[in-house]
């Protein structure tokens, strides 16, 4: 348990896909080019991008192992709550 630690991109996409309790069985393919279907965090990250939780950078990748910036915490958050808030309306 690394509580206390960093989080990386990966893992937040993760956390926040697992939060919304979304189903990763449909997604086996990758929109962003440094991921592969063997990488673990593969479907979470498709699966948040499909809900518009997250963005790649403009050179097509993902960036999954880079720590997750204030900046890049806050918007997956914001883009969340959005999420939550339309599907209650």
């Amino acid at each position: 348990v690394r509580a206390a630690g960093e989080v990386n991109r990966a893992e937040m996409a993760t956390i926040i896909v697992r939060s919304l309790n979304a189903s990763i069985d449909d997604f086996n393919s990758s929109s962003f080019t440094d991921i592969t279907e063997n990488d673990w965090y593969a479907k979470y990250v498709e699966c948040a991008k499909t809900l518009g939780i997250v963005n790649g950078y403009q050179d097509g990748s993902f960036a999954g192992e880079n720590l997750v910036t204030r900046r890049e915490a806050f918007a997956m958050s914001e883009r969340m709550v959005r999420l939550l808030e339309a599907l209650e309306a």
